[in-house]
């Protein structure tokens, strides 16, 4: 997000949280952007916010229960897959329609 590489936005940021996040406040209101990837919470987020899609795909850091996303625009989903013993494995699809 603009201005500020740590930056995040919870999928339960809400009230004072949510209007005193800068960067998440920058970007809707510019309103230039119809998807924004970001990271740094090690917590997987679909959400939509004013017509704005926000997805961080989690973690890879091992102790936060490792795992990749896959964005799927065709399918409209994000599609998660758990990193374990060594393998890749689905773990969940959440809808790109999300709106908390």
């Amino acid at each position: 997000m603009p201005g500020d590489g740590m930056a995040t936005l919870g999928a339960d940021d809400a009230g004072y949280g949510l209007e005193n996040n800068g960067p998440v406040q920058q970007v809707l209101r510019e309103q230039r952007h119809q998807i924004v990837l970001s990271g740094h919470s090690h917590r997987r987020v679909v959400r939509r916010l004013q017509g704005i899609l926000f997805v961080n795909a989690g973690t890879l850091f091992r102790e936060h229960g490792p795992c990749v996303g896959m964005l799927d625009l065709e399918a409209r989903t994000m599609r998660y897959f758990d990193w374990k013993d060594g393998a890749l494995v689905e773990a969940e699809a959440q809808p790109l329609t999300a709106t908390r």
